[in-house]
């Protein structure tokens, strides 16, 4: 079995390739969603009544693909940020001195910066 450390390591891990992994799933479906518009209104030029109803509909299956390709990237990191919250708080109730003592030294260096940047004005 993995020590809590290894774990909260790996989910973070998983949290941070998950939120990657969604942010390129998006690109690529926003990427092919403005392609398939600019093809459309590229072709709409000359067309009839039931041919520009035929476009409006194509446009509106595509925006629905769109929204739902979002919702599962969206779905696959809140998942994944669950799972890495849960390992976080594991790890904090089995190392708790350990964890007071990161979160102290954290604090410590961001003041120290903080100190630095303030006393040279």
């Amino acid at each position: 079995m993995a020590s809590p450390k290894s774990a909260a390591r790996a989910a973070s891990q998983d949290l941070k390739s998950a939120a990657s992994d969604a942010d390129t799933a998006v690109r690529e479906e926003f990427e092919k969603f403005v392609s398939d518009l600019e093809d459309l209104v590229k072709s709409t030029g000359s067309l009839t009544g039931a041919e520009f109803e035929q476009v409006r509909q194509q446009i509106s299956d595509r925006l629905s693909a769109a929204r739902e390709s979002l919702a599962s990237a969206g779905s696959g990191v809140l998942d994944r940020a669950k799972q890495a919250a849960q390992t976080t708080d594991t790890y904090v109730h089995e190392e708790p001195w350990k964890s007071v003592g990161i979160t102290a030294g954290v604090s410590a260096g961001i003041g120290f910066l903080l100190g630095i940047l303030v006393g040279r004005r």
